[in-house]
């Protein structure tokens, strides 16, 4: 579940002094954007016939959601603070203690780990005190985020040393979901993954979802990505499945990553 807004609406916030940081766009498009509107007017019409076609009920007035949807208790959403300089980890502190006050298992899906100081310790806490806490993510052959693949590579096993068991997805497409999920009645869904750009720099929210139901729903999407992944060891090696081949680094890659591993620890807090 991500959180988006529209980008036709105005949205300023403003922080000290008065400035804005934030601006309307497109709304005097360059020249070269002018000339593919008409393209992307007619590709956009062309494919809401389509859907309205294969879902007619997406359009169809009167429609009855209540059906699809399940009950929960509560939603409580969290987000960073919305100026633009370094941010206070808000999101982070709330979803750490709820992590580490788990009962049974906090389960966590993200698509990047680029971890600080701070989110090292906080994941060895919760893997100190809660029995199971595991931690899906793509495998480096896998995930599309160069420079958050290049860290990975770099810092794969102080994630390990935090206790917390890893299992890397080597699905056929790079999995972008942001979710976690604390034992059977929390769910934690929205835009922000556990590296250090999302922690200290952007925006990003969560909405909290107090619902078994929901919670397990949710687990049986994620259950479906676990099936595509491998368990890592403490040594670094994968616990072999022969349902899940393991996809390798290409060579060229990996030269790459073994420069650009050491080179981005410079300016780790933007990936």
């Amino acid at each position: 579940m991500a959180l988006q807004c529209s980008v036709r609406s105005r949205r300023v916030f403003r922080g000290g002094g008065g400035i804005k940081y934030c601006k309307t766009v497109f709304d005097s498009p360059s020249a070269s954007m002018k000339k593919k509107l008409p393209a992307a007017r007619t590709e956009l019409a062309e494919y809401y016939h389509s859907l309205k076609e294969a879902m007619p009920e997406l359009t169809r007035s009167g429609h009855d959601y209540i059906p699809e949807t399940v009950a929960i208790n509560k939603a409580t959403l969290i987000s960073n603070p919305t100026h633009i300089l370094a941010k206070e980890p808000w999101v982070w502190y709330q979803v750490q203690y709820l992590m580490a006050h788990a009962e049974k298992q906090a389960y966590i899906h993200t698509p990047y780990a680029v971890f600080s100081k701070d989110m090292y310790e906080g994941m060895k806490e919760a893997a100190d005190h809660v029995p199971e806490v595991t931690m899906l993510l793509n495998a480096t052959s896998v995930g599309d985020n160069f420079m958050a693949s290049s860290d990975y590579t770099r810092n794969r096993g102080k994630i390990l040393d935090t206790g917390v068991s890893l299992r890397e997805y080597f699905g056929d497409h790079s999995s972008h979901g942001k979710s976690i999920l604390i034992d059977d009645r929390l769910s934690i869904v929205g835009s922000y993954n556990l590296d250090m750009r999302s922690t200290y720099v952007d925006t990003e929210t969560m909405l909290v979802i107090d619902g078994e139901e929901f919670n397990r729903q949710l687990k049986a999407c994620i259950d479906t990505l676990e099936d595509d992944s491998l368990a890592v060891q403490k040594d670094g090696t994968y616990v072999t499945d022969p349902e899940v081949p393991v996809i390798p680094v290409p060579s060229k890659k990996k030269v790459i990553f073994a420069v650009t591993s050491r080179l981005f620890q410079l300016f780790r807090y933007l990936i």
